[in-house]
């Protein structure tokens, strides 16, 4: 049994590792796409020109697709400059649109609207944050042992400060990400985030503290965001004060229930459940 569950934490381990699970998903496309591309019948003349047109045709619409999605990406990041006067919405992603030339499209290109320029920005912010993390592992001086509490503070301290240009708007993109079709993409993209971070703040782990430690970011990490959006304090201080309080509590709590041995196993089907979702969620969207 203990096998079998260290077997399925590093599983999971691996699928939500260093680059979080937008890694695994891209490399299980293109997996797919080179099976697809390299099975068929061998044997016939003819048979052998179907599969050369078979592969020709799905290179081409692999290349179409790529095409589509250069595009997209163009105009989502054309759009940003306009959610502040626009908001998360399809106003905003027509005049980023407009910007580049290819007005009157983005209806069809953006059927979910101003869900998927918030998307964008959310899974854009996290990947510059994890450039920020991998340059500042790289400059530590060897043998040096990371400061956890501190190296999750600073990240999620610079994680939030990435929302400030748009931070009037940024209680419409937390509404749009709480609707029931946007709550898959959403969590996948919590959880590649708060994976990052832990990761780059030395956690190792194969029992059930991988799960909990995420999970209890995953929460700090909310929580603050509540709190960053309402705080009117000077270069929002009373914000960081909050999430340095919350993560010193998480860390407590983490200790405490460690010493005692306790693991509820209704707080572990909970969040095993919560990583097996999204897990699931990533694969059924494939």
């Amino acid at each position: 049994m203990a096998a079998l569950a260290f077997r399925e934490l590093s599983s999971i381990r691996s699928f939500l590792a260093l680059n979080g699970i937008r890694t695994s998903w891209a490399a299980s496309l293109r997996q797919y796409h080179q099976n697809d591309a390299t099975s068929g019948p061998e044997g016939s003349t003819g048979n052998n020109s179907q599969n050369t047109n078979k592969d020709t045709d799905v290179e081409l619409n692999k290349n179409e697709k790529e095409y589509d999605k250069k595009i997209a990406r163009q105009i989502l990041a054309a759009s940003l400059p306009f959610v502040p006067k626009s908001g998360w919405t399809k106003t905003a992603l027509s005049e980023g649109a407009q910007t580049l030339g290819y007005a009157g499209i983005t209806h069809g290109m953006f059927p979910q609207g101003g869900v998927e320029l918030v998307n964008y920005f959310y899974i854009d912010c996290n990947e510059r944050l994890v450039e920020r993390l991998k340059q500042e592992a790289a400059s530590r001086p060897e043998g040096k042992a990371p400061d956890p509490e501190l190296i999750v503070c600073d990240a999620v301290e610079a994680r939030l400060r990435m929302i400030l240009p748009y931070l009037d708007r940024w209680s419409e993109a937390m509404v749009l990400l709480a609707l029931p079709r946007s709550v898959p993409t959403s969590l996948a993209n919590l959880l590649t985030l708060v994976d990052d971070i832990c990761y780059y703040a030395g956690d190792r782990s194969v029992d059930v503290r991988w799960y909990s430690r995420r999970l209890g970011l995953a929460t700090v990490y909310k929580m603050t965001e509540l709190y960053f959006i309402q705080d009117q304090s000077e270069d929002h201080k009373a914000t960081w004060k909050f999430l340095k309080q919350r993560v010193e509590e998480a860390v407590q709590l983490q200790h405490i229930l460690h010493e005692a041995g306790i693991t509820p196993k209704i707080a572990l089907d909970t969040i095993s459940s919560t990583f097996d979702a999204a897990r699931s969620i990533l694969r059924l969207n494939r």
